[in-house]
């Protein structure tokens, strides 16, 4: 038998049984509120593990690629595309420097494996150079 769930916003809400709801697409306070709870458990996850600070740090990172990415069971692939100011490019074009485009497609899919390689080609540089003494 079904048990009546008891909203949790407003307790004096009617008991509604899950038998009687519809699926229906998620609000944008509920999605911002799933991908945030996702984030939370991933630094009490990485918190509790007895590692040296980088590897906890790299294991965040990695997790929340992952996540945008859409390797997580409840959440799909998210994207991420670069949005920059309308005021960007010019003063970046004024200032001689690089900008970010406009109407750039979909970033994410293959972050977190993309970022291992890259984090420790960047890891073996910053050590040749602690070696050097720079």
């Amino acid at each position: 038998m079904l048990q009546p769930q008891q909203p949790l916003d407003n307790p004096s809400e009617p008991l509604v049984s899950s038998a009687e709801k519809s699926p229906r697409a998620y609000t944008d306070e509920e999605m911002v509120e799933i991908i945030l709870d996702h984030v939370v458990s991933l630094v009490f996850y990485w918190n509790d593990i007895p590692r040296p600070q980088i590897e906890l740090l790299r294991g965040l990172a990695f997790s929340m690629l992952v996540m945008i990415d859409g390797g997580v069971a409840n959440i799909p692939s998210l994207r991420l595309s670069p949005l920059p100011h309308k005021s960007d490019r010019p003063y970046a074009i004024e200032n001689d420097e690089d900008y970010w485009p406009e109407d750039q497609p979909d970033l994410a899919g293959a972050l977190h494996e993309q970022f291992v390689s890259h984090f420790n080609k960047i890891l073996e540089a910053r050590q040749r150079e602690k070696d050097k003494g720079g």
